[in-house]
Protein backbone atom coordinates (compact mmCIF):
# COMPACT_ATOMS: atom_id res chain seq x y z
CA UNK A 1 0.00 0.00 0.00
CA UNK A 2 1.16 3.25 -1.04
CA UNK A 3 1.04 6.33 1.37
CA UNK A 4 1.21 9.69 -0.21
CA UNK A 5 0.64 11.78 3.52
CA UNK A 6 3.99 14.21 2.15
CA UNK A 7 1.54 15.43 -0.79
CA UNK A 8 -1.73 16.50 1.80
CA UNK A 9 -1.81 19.48 4.06
CA UNK A 10 -1.17 18.75 7.34
CA UNK A 11 -2.82 19.30 11.13
CA UNK A 12 -0.79 20.35 13.98
CA UNK A 13 -2.16 17.77 17.09
CA UNK A 14 -1.82 20.66 19.54
CA UNK A 15 -4.04 23.03 16.92
CA UNK A 16 -6.22 20.02 16.69
CA UNK A 17 -6.35 19.71 20.24
CA UNK A 18 -6.80 23.36 21.22
CA UNK A 19 -9.11 24.07 18.58
CA UNK A 20 -11.49 20.67 17.29
CA UNK A 21 -11.25 20.39 13.02
CA UNK A 22 -11.92 23.56 12.33
CA UNK A 23 -8.45 24.56 12.96
CA UNK A 24 -6.81 21.71 10.32
CA UNK A 25 -6.56 23.16 6.80
CA UNK A 26 -8.18 22.23 4.27
CA UNK A 27 -7.71 18.67 2.52
CA UNK A 28 -5.74 17.98 5.60
CA UNK A 29 -8.83 15.29 6.81
CA UNK A 30 -8.67 11.73 5.80
CA UNK A 31 -10.64 9.55 6.78
CA UNK A 32 -14.15 9.66 9.36
CA UNK A 33 -15.39 6.64 11.05
CA UNK A 34 -17.33 5.11 14.50
CA UNK A 35 -16.44 3.70 18.06
CA UNK A 36 -18.20 2.06 20.87
CA UNK A 37 -16.73 1.33 24.19
CA UNK A 38 -18.37 -0.85 27.46
CA UNK A 39 -18.04 1.34 30.10
CA UNK A 40 -19.72 -1.60 32.74
CA UNK A 41 -21.28 -1.41 35.11
CA UNK A 42 -21.47 2.78 34.71
CA UNK A 43 -22.60 2.18 30.98
CA UNK A 44 -23.10 -0.86 29.02
CA UNK A 45 -22.54 0.89 25.46
CA UNK A 46 -20.59 4.16 24.81
CA UNK A 47 -20.90 5.55 21.11
CA UNK A 48 -18.78 8.31 19.56
CA UNK A 49 -17.14 9.58 16.20
CA UNK A 50 -13.66 9.46 14.99
CA UNK A 51 -12.27 12.09 12.23
CA UNK A 52 -8.87 11.46 10.71
CA UNK A 53 -6.30 14.02 10.19
CA UNK A 54 -3.12 14.02 7.66
CA UNK A 55 -0.60 15.08 10.91
CA UNK A 56 3.19 16.60 11.14
CA UNK A 57 6.32 14.17 11.24
CA UNK A 58 4.50 11.35 9.40
CA UNK A 59 1.69 11.07 12.15
CA UNK A 60 -2.08 10.23 11.36
CA UNK A 61 -4.20 12.10 13.96
CA UNK A 62 -7.83 10.90 15.35
CA UNK A 63 -9.87 13.37 16.83
CA UNK A 64 -12.41 11.25 18.84
CA UNK A 65 -15.83 12.87 20.19
CA UNK A 66 -17.27 10.17 22.53
CA UNK A 67 -21.03 10.76 23.39
CA UNK A 68 -20.37 11.45 27.42
CA UNK A 69 -16.92 12.96 27.44
CA UNK A 70 -14.53 15.72 26.19
CA UNK A 71 -13.04 15.06 22.93
CA UNK A 72 -9.42 13.49 23.04
CA UNK A 73 -6.88 13.53 20.33
CA UNK A 74 -4.54 10.00 19.63
CA UNK A 75 -2.03 10.93 17.55
CA UNK A 76 -0.34 7.36 15.45
CA UNK A 77 2.87 7.36 14.67
CA UNK A 78 3.96 6.01 10.92
CA UNK A 79 6.95 3.46 11.59
CA UNK A 80 8.92 2.11 8.55
CA UNK A 81 7.00 1.43 5.22
CA UNK A 82 3.74 0.13 6.37
CA UNK A 83 3.19 0.40 10.34
CA UNK A 84 0.77 2.61 11.92
CA UNK A 85 1.54 2.93 15.53
CA UNK A 86 -1.44 4.15 18.15
CA UNK A 87 -0.96 4.04 22.10
CA UNK A 88 -4.40 4.45 22.87
CA UNK A 89 -4.85 5.83 26.97
CA UNK A 90 -7.01 4.56 29.45
CA UNK A 91 -10.79 5.89 29.82
CA UNK A 92 -11.36 6.06 33.35
CA UNK A 93 -14.92 5.69 34.49
CA UNK A 94 -16.06 6.66 38.11
CA UNK A 95 -14.00 6.64 41.10
CA UNK A 96 -13.43 2.68 42.24
CA UNK A 97 -14.69 1.37 38.52
CA UNK A 98 -13.22 -0.38 35.88
CA UNK A 99 -12.16 1.73 32.80
CA UNK A 100 -13.73 1.66 29.47
CA UNK A 101 -13.08 -0.95 27.47
CA UNK A 102 -13.20 -0.37 23.51
CA UNK A 103 -15.31 -2.58 22.04
CA UNK A 104 -15.92 -1.52 18.46
CA UNK A 105 -13.72 0.80 15.93
CA UNK A 106 -13.96 1.41 12.29
CA UNK A 107 -12.30 4.46 10.24
CA UNK A 108 -12.52 5.00 6.83
CA UNK A 109 -8.69 6.46 5.36
CA UNK A 110 -9.09 7.64 2.02
CA UNK A 111 -8.93 11.19 0.74
CA UNK A 112 -8.40 12.63 -2.50
CA UNK A 113 -6.27 15.94 -2.65
CA UNK A 114 -6.23 18.23 -5.41
CA UNK A 115 -3.28 20.12 -6.29
CA UNK A 116 -1.57 21.72 -9.34
CA UNK A 117 2.39 19.86 -10.29
CA UNK A 118 4.40 20.86 -13.24
CA UNK A 119 3.69 18.43 -16.30
CA UNK A 120 5.66 19.19 -19.06
CA UNK A 121 5.98 21.97 -18.12
CA UNK A 122 2.99 23.51 -17.64
CA UNK A 123 0.62 23.51 -14.28
CA UNK A 124 -2.11 21.09 -14.23
CA UNK A 125 -4.84 20.01 -11.85
CA UNK A 126 -3.95 16.48 -10.25
CA UNK A 127 -5.92 14.26 -8.19
CA UNK A 128 -3.48 12.49 -5.33
CA UNK A 129 -5.09 10.26 -3.31
CA UNK A 130 -3.96 9.19 0.29
CA UNK A 131 -3.65 5.66 0.26
CA UNK A 132 -2.81 3.63 -3.13
CA UNK A 133 -3.11 0.07 -3.67
CA UNK A 134 0.42 -1.60 -5.41
CA UNK A 135 0.00 -1.83 -9.44
CA UNK A 136 0.11 -5.82 -9.05
CA UNK A 137 -2.09 -7.66 -6.78
CA UNK A 138 -0.21 -10.30 -4.41
CA UNK A 139 -1.88 -13.90 -4.77
CA UNK A 140 -4.38 -14.03 -2.00
CA UNK A 141 -5.05 -10.65 -1.79
CA UNK A 142 -3.29 -7.49 0.00
CA UNK A 143 -2.43 -9.21 3.97
CA UNK A 144 -2.92 -6.81 6.43
CA UNK A 145 -2.94 -6.96 10.74
CA UNK A 146 -3.44 -5.05 13.48
CA UNK A 147 -1.85 -5.87 16.85
CA UNK A 148 -3.81 -4.76 20.13
CA UNK A 149 -2.41 -4.66 23.00
CA UNK A 150 -4.47 -4.40 26.70
CA UNK A 151 -3.52 -2.96 30.25
CA UNK A 152 -3.62 -6.25 31.70
CA UNK A 153 -1.09 -7.94 29.44
CA UNK A 154 -3.17 -9.38 27.24
CA UNK A 155 -2.67 -8.99 22.86
CA UNK A 156 -4.60 -9.23 20.07
CA UNK A 157 -3.05 -9.85 16.42
CA UNK A 158 -6.27 -10.23 13.87
CA UNK A 159 -5.33 -10.56 10.35
CA UNK A 160 -6.58 -11.00 6.77
CA UNK A 161 -6.12 -10.74 3.21
CA UNK A 162 -8.48 -7.95 1.56
CA UNK A 163 -9.31 -9.11 -2.21
CA UNK A 164 -7.78 -6.80 -4.93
Amino acid sequence: MGLNYGQFPKCKQSALEKSGPKACPKGSKVGTGTLKADASPVLAEVGGTVTAFNGTARTYLLYVVPEISSPLVIPGKLKGKNVLDFVVPLVPTLPGQPNATLTYFEVTTGGVYKAKKKIHGKKKKVKINYLENPTKCPPGGYPWKLEFGYENGETLIPTDNAPC
